[in-house]
């Protein structure tokens, strides 16, 4: 048995290419294990799976999408370029959402009502439901 202080012999003995696929196939193997669905998590995997897939198609026809993905790329680069003033933007919007206190405006039953009328929520409760029934869908290899 092998210490960290002494390398086996056989790990010293690779060549730098050989480890590193090594380690790539170790990280294969780990993760296919733990893709592997064990007995406590098949009873809780198809709702969490169904309800991720239906709030990711929420999203895909999200108007707010659109607006993430044109602004998305120019705060990232512009975050790059000017680490610091980025940091200082989003500190005094933060600040000012603290001062503001938006969410006093609003009641929470107000919220859920508007929620409840809206014909997002619906068709969000349909398609977790329907992906609830629909047999799963065979990945292929990423």
């Amino acid at each position: 048995m092998s210490t960290p202080a002494q390398p086996d012999a056989t790990h010293t003995a690779l060549t730098p290419a050989q480890r590193l696929a090594r380690s790539r196939l170790t990280l294969l193997d780990y993760l296919q294990q733990s893709g592997r669905d064990t007995p406590s998590s098949q009873a809780q995997a198809p709702t969490w799976r169904s309800a991720r897939d239906a709030a990711r198609h929420h999203w895909e026809d999200h108007p707010a999408r659109l607006v993430a993905e044109l602004v998305g790329p120019l705060l990232s680069h512009w975050g790059r370029r000017h680490p610091l003033a980025f940091l200082g933007v989003a500190a005094a919007i933060g600040a000012a959402l603290v001062m503001a206190r938006p969410w006093k405006l609003m009641s929470v039953t107000g919220v859920l009502i508007a929620a409840l009328k809206s014909s997002n929520l619906a068709s969000l409760a349909m398609s977790v439901l329907a992906a609830r029934r629909a047999p799963p869908r065979d990945r292929g290899p990423c």
